[in-house]
């Protein structure tokens, strides 16, 4: 859920009426200090990041799209198991530049995914085709690609 107030709020209200929404570069800078004039603590990556918003971008952007995607991801078992590594990754993301800690909900949850008996293990085309909203890109670039 916390990715979809993100797209609403910074992706789209933020888009018509500032600049300072998910699309500037700068958007995990301004998150990161925020949070930090609301904590008052320092952790470890967030002045790295901080310092180098170009870097930290298109993390935050992966990380509001898996956030967004991760329901329609419990119907596809070919995504359970990459899911599992990124939502993992970007826990300990956020544990290293917000100081928030998920551990037991984070790593419940990626091995509940890492060990289902219900995985389907496919080629890398077909895990990267199963992504919400890739296949219809790569549709429509194969298509493209053809007629020209």
């Amino acid at each position: 859920m916390a990715g979809f107030w993100k797209l609403i709020v910074g992706g789209v209200y933020q888009l018509i009426f500032d600049n300072l929404g998910i699309w500037n570069y700068k958007a995990l800078t301004y998150v990161i200090s925020e949070y930090l004039i609301k904590t008052g603590n320092l952790p470890e990556g967030a002045e790295f990041i901080a310092n180098n918003p170009l870097l930290g971008w298109p993390f935050y952007l992966v990380a509001i799209y898996l956030e967004c995607t991760i329901f329609i991801v419990f119907f596809r078992p070919y995504l359970w198991k990459l899911y599992a590594f990124s939502i993992l990754l970007m826990h300990i993301g956020t544990k290293f530049t917000l100081d928030i800690g998920f551990e037991t909900q984070f790593l419940l949850a990626g091995t509940l995914l890492f060990t289902s008996p219900f995985f389907i293990e496919g080629t890398i085309k077909e895990t990267f085709l199963e992504m919400p909203g890739v296949r219809i890109f790569y549709q429509y670039f194969l298509k493209r690609k053809s007629t020209s």
